[in-house]
């Protein structure tokens, strides 16, 4: 009869079961461009990896505390550009100028307050840090209305701003009605359209 320790029997192997405790980490908001990331993976139930979780989580909230303040837009005037057949539309308030490129840069200046004071970042925070510049490409009509004809925006401003274009085209759409230009030739008042450089830095 042959048995169990018989020399030269291969005896089957018999798996053990090991059980795996799934942990299902709950869902996790990150004010972070509205990143909203959900974990569901299966590990060991061991202090390590509960530790690794809570390392990383706690590496991703430190590093959404960047923000955009509006003391940190800076719209360069001195960067402004006219196309050369058209003449500079303006303000009542500017009107107490003689001097044209005294009327002009008083418009300038008294947009980008109007600007600045229409944008909306108070809700905005970044991953990464921001200083890059906007371009957008402005049309005063012969009404004196404002509106925005285009706008060039990098990727890594769309990236950690994903509003940003919503943003941008709710302020200039807040614009108050200008004087519109006028061709001091003819006398009658004509569209202008002029690019108006946005620097975003953060904090």
């Amino acid at each position: 009869m042959i048995g169990p320790g018989i020399r030269g029997i291969k005896l089957p192997i018999i798996p053990t079961k090991h059980r795996i405790i799934p942990v299902i980490t709950k869902k996790i908001s990150i004010n972070c461009h509205k990143i909203t990331k959900y974990k569901s993976e299966f590990f060991v139930n061991s202090t390590f990896m509960r530790l690794f979780v809570y390392i990383t989580v706690l590496f991703l909230f430190v590093g959404c505390d960047k923000s955009i303040s509006k003391s940190k837009i800076i719209i360069s005037n001195d960067q402004i550009s006219w196309k050369n057949n058209d003449e500079f539309p303006s303000i009542n308030y500017c009107d107490q100028f003689k001097l044209n490129s005294e009327r002009f840069d008083c418009f300038k200046n008294k947009l980008s307050e109007l600007i600045l004071d229409t944008f909306d970042f108070e809700s905005v925070s970044v991953f990464e840090s921001l200083n890059d510049t906007i371009k957008l490409y402005i049309l005063v009509n012969k009404k004196g209305e404002i509106s925005l004809l285009d706008k060039k925006i990098n990727k890594l401003i769309k990236n950690q701003i994903p509003s940003i274009e919503l943003i941008l085209d709710s302020a200039i759409t807040k614009l108050p009605t200008v004087l519109p230009a006028i061709k001091t030739s003819l006398g009658v008042e004509v569209d202008s359209k002029f690019e108006l450089p946005l620097i975003l830095k953060t904090n």
